[in-house]
């Protein structure tokens, strides 16, 4: 038996207001991709390192909130087993995290 996988590549903020997306994502083989929460700006200062926070743009507060919203939405859409994997930027592990 083959499966198919449903791909959903969303902001965290369409996560947030659209539940069609997240009855997508929870159906068997569901895989998804998604961009950090709010961090504001572009790219990375000069001379920043992946594994120094301060070097980087990070998430606000708006994007940390944004982030966990995402997180009680997936619970309760029953996504609570979903393995979720991050790049290295802070910004994306920090989402990660709060998720």
């Amino acid at each position: 038996m083959s499966r198919a996988a449903l791909f959903w590549a969303v902001t965290p903020a369409q996560a947030q207001d659209d539940p069609a997306l997240l009855r997508i994502l929870a159906a068997p083989g569901g895989v998804g991709l998604m961009r950090h929460a709010r961090a504001p700006g572009t790219g990375d200062p000069p001379g920043f390192r992946l594994g120094d926070c301060t070097t980087q743009r990070n998430l606000d507060d708006a994007g940390r909130a944004q982030a966990r919203r995402l997180g009680e939405r997936l619970r309760a859409a029953g996504l609570t087993g979903a393995a979720i994997s991050a790049s290295p930027w802070c910004r994306t592990t920090e989402t990660a995290t709060l998720l």
